[in-house]
């Protein structure tokens, strides 16, 4: 009886420590994840007076707004359809937690963007559009243009979450949907609305990165007189296996092991000293969950020689190292 209950008692322990392993990886390759996708789609872009625009024509309509002028004197938004048209209607999708702002919009037409005439002014009630299924219609009744612009004759913000033109000749189809707009202004609330395209990841070219960075690390860490033997030899292992798969066999599993090779390495930093860290954390957690600590917080094997301080940070992590 006493041996069954030991035996219970280890196989939680090691179910418990198994998922706490398996929780803290996940949590490090998501990370990694994110990291490779800025890297793919690039940084956050600045938004200009077109690109906000755009979010009013790119067919995403969640009650919010698709773009957001600022607190102006006669704010405007408009569309360009590529060439003069006849028009069956424009249809207005409100932002829906202040959408009293438009209760006296107005559209107006062009066939050149220079010369503006009204086709309709509202004046009320006030519109909604996601919330309640019914945006603001506006029968054009096949009057011609190109561009249409959406305004106010006051200071206010402008703001719509979706605008839709529909042109005689096709009654059902979009024909604003991502076409060039333009608006008056930008504020605080706008956003770069350009689609952003994910490019395919070059995965041999990222691993052979984070290998050839794993070798400059394993030369900074010997002249920093710390052990990496074993690293380093994992390292040699790692190579030979890539260098038997054919190219597209390096995937993201792939980079993903040359990943936690290199943050090893990286952790190996002799200024980096995690003991008493861990030892406080360690008294605090169940004691099935202390060895994933020391794995991610492991004790360092010597001191670093005073001397060595001075340039060691530099070393440590260069700015094209990336994060660990």
């Amino acid at each position: 009886m006493a041996h069954r209950t030991l035996f219970l008692f280890l196989l939680t322990v090691g179910l418990s420590w198994t998922g706490a392993y398996a929780d803290f990886r996940d949590e490090v390759e998501a990370d990694w994840k994110v990291q490779l996708l800025q890297r793919e789609t690039g940084p956050k872009r600045a938004p200009t007076p077109e690109t906000d625009a755009a979010g009013g024509c790119d067919g995403v309509k969640d009650g919010k707004w698709g773009f957001h002028t600022e607190n102006q004197e006669g704010p405007w938004w408009q569309v360009d359809l590529g060439d003069v048209k006849p028009l069956d209607r424009v249809v207005l999708w409100n932002r829906c937690d202040a959408a009293a702002r438009n209760d006296n919009i107005i559209v107006q037409v062009s066939e050149d963007g220079s010369n503006w005439r009204d086709a309709y002014t509202h004046n009320g009630p006030t519109f909604y559009g996601k919330t309640d299924g019914r945006p603001l219609s506006v029968p054009l009744a096949g009057c011609s243009a190109r561009y249409v612009r959406l305004t106010l004759r006051a200071q206010s913000w402008l703001h719509l979450d979706e605008v839709e033109v529909f042109g005689a000749a096709d009654p059902v189809r979009n024909i604003a949907l991502r076409r060039p707009a333009v608006q008056s202004s930008i504020s605080q609330w706008s956003a770069d609305h350009r689609p952003r395209g994910k490019r395919d990841t070059a995965w041999p070219e990222r691993i052979a990165a984070v290998v050839k960075r794993s070798r400059e690390l394993v030369e900074i860490r010997r002249g920093e007189g710390v052990d990496v033997s074993r690293h380093a030899a994992a390292l040699a292992r790692l190579e030979r296996e890539l260098a038997g798969l054919p190219a597209r066999r390096l995937d993201r599993g792939e980079y993903e092991r040359a990943r936690w090779l290199q943050r090893r390495l990286l952790l190996a930093d002799p200024l980096l000293d995690f003991g008493e860290i861990r030892n406080a954390r360690a008294g605090l957690l169940q004691p099935h969950v202390r060895p994933v600590l020391r794995l991610v917080f492991p004790a360092r094997r010597r001191p670093v020689p005073p001397r060595r301080l001075h340039d060691r940070q530099a070393k440590a992590f260069p700015h094209h190292g990336g994060p660990v």
